[in-house]
Parts: C-alpha cells; sequence; structure tokens
C-alpha cells in the first residue's frame, strides 16, 4: 500500500477530510498530522493575525473554525513537514490554498497550483464565482484568480457555514452570473458544494477533490 502523507493548517485528526481522501483515492495509507498539533488552545489563540499578517482559515480538531496567522502556520509547520518527509511518505501534500513561498521548492504538492490549473484548463476564458472563507482574503481573492480572460466574483462564507448561509452564499453567486464556482478552501465540504451549486445554477469545483484526484493518480491507486 502506498503511503500519502497530509499537513493540515490546523490540527489533526481531522476525519472528515481522511474521509474525502480515501472515497477518492481508495486504499491508501494515510499519515496526516496538523501544523499546530501539540499546541493548547491557549496556544493556538494567540496565533490570531494582527494588523498585516496574511490570515488563514482551518478547522482544529473538535470542529472549531479559526483564524490564524500565516507567518505562524508556516513557523510551526515546517517540523511537521520534515516528519512526514522522514517518514517516507510517497506523496506529501499540503492541505490548504494558500501560497506558501518557504515551503517551495520541498517535494510536497500544493492545492493552490493544482486547483488553479484544473480551473483554468476547464475555463479558458470567462467569470469564475470563487468562494474563500474570510472576508478579509476578499482582495488577494479577486487579485490571484483574475487574469487577461477571466473575471472574478468573490464571496466569503466559512467552511463552518450553515446549509442556509450555504444557499445565501449561492443566491449572491447566482446574481453575479459566473460560469463556474471556485470553493478556494479545502475545508469545504461536498454537501457546502451542493448546496451553494444548486442554488446558483453553475457547476463548481471543490479544492479537497481536485486535490485528492491528482494524488490518486500519482499514487496510481485508481
Amino acid at each position: 500500500m502506498r503511503k500519502l502523507g497530509v499537513l493540515v493548517v490546523g490540527q489533526s485528526p481531522r476525519p472528515e477530510i481522511e474521509s474525502e481522501l480515501k472515497r477518492i483515492i481508495g486504499d491508501v495509507s494515510l499519515d496526516l498530522r496538523g501544523c499546530l498539533d501539540g499546541l493548547s488552545r491557549a496556544e493556538i489563540d494567540a496565533l490570531q493575525p494582527d494588523g498585516g499578517d496574511a490570515a488563514l482559515f482551518t478547522r482544529l480538531s473538535n470542529g472549531d473554525g479559526v483564524r490564524l496567522c500565516k507567518r505562524a502556520v508556516v513557523c510551526h509547520g515546517s517540523a511537521q513537514l520534515d516528519a512526514l518527509e522522514r517518514a517516507g511518505a510517497g506523496i506529501v501534500i499540503v492541505l490548504c490554498t494558500g501560497e506558501f513561498s518557504a515551503w517551495q521548492g520541498r517535494r510536497v504538492l500544493f492545492p493552490s497550483a493544482i486547483l488553479r490549473n484544473f480551473v483554468f484548463g476547464v475555463l479558458q476564458k470567462g467569470h469564475i464565482g470563487v468562494l474563500s472563507p474570510l472576508e478579509a482574503q476578499i482582495p488577494a481573492t479577486r487579485t490571484r484568480w483574475a487574469d487577461e480572460t477571466r473575471t472574478v466574483s468573490a464571496v466569503a462564507l466559512s467552511p463552518n457555514a450553515s446549509p442556509a448561509d450555504a444557499r445565501q452564499a449561492g443566491a449572491k453567486l447566482r446574481a453575479l452570473a459566473p460560469d463556474l464556482i471556485v470553493f478556494d478552501c479545502v475545508s469545504y465540504t461536498r454537501e457546502t458544494k451542493k448546496a451553494v451549486c444548486g442554488e446558483a445554477g453553475v457547476p463548481g469545483v471543490l479544492a479537497i477533490s481536485a486535490i485528492a484526484r491528482c494524488a490518486a493518480e500519482l499514487l496510481d491507486t485508481v
């Protein structure tokens, strides 16, 4: 059995992520670790972004959604990434759609690159609707996804949002008339995608599913 290493921004375990990865990849050994493993809740709460710090959203092992300072996540996560590589994983995924320049050059998969190329391959030109977890991420989201052939509308939706909130986000996107919806966070679920896309009436690309299918191809398990 091939081994897949997974580094999440928050804490392990993340049973909902393991379930989704195994649903797509199949019979694979998962070694999932969190950047914040070993930290207390008080220590995690002290890692909130301040001032100009870039922010990330993640779920903790108890399901709570938290905002984190990206710089602190990279600092704590580097040791976990080292451990995953030493453990002999055939592939290691940094399971976050954010950009991690400090980890470029390592033998890891970055969902940000995979999701972007997947979406651009599907939609050569047109209008992309993007969902991001935090309102503060919206300006960077628009910049990251727009180019000379694609326009972008971005809407904030917490991955912990209720089905009603997801449908409301779908209604906002319907009014903006995108050709495709991108769920730009690995914590979004199939249930949220179904609610948003059902309301918006257009197809969507879920980050966790896209990266799982890429890993399955590389692991040759399907």
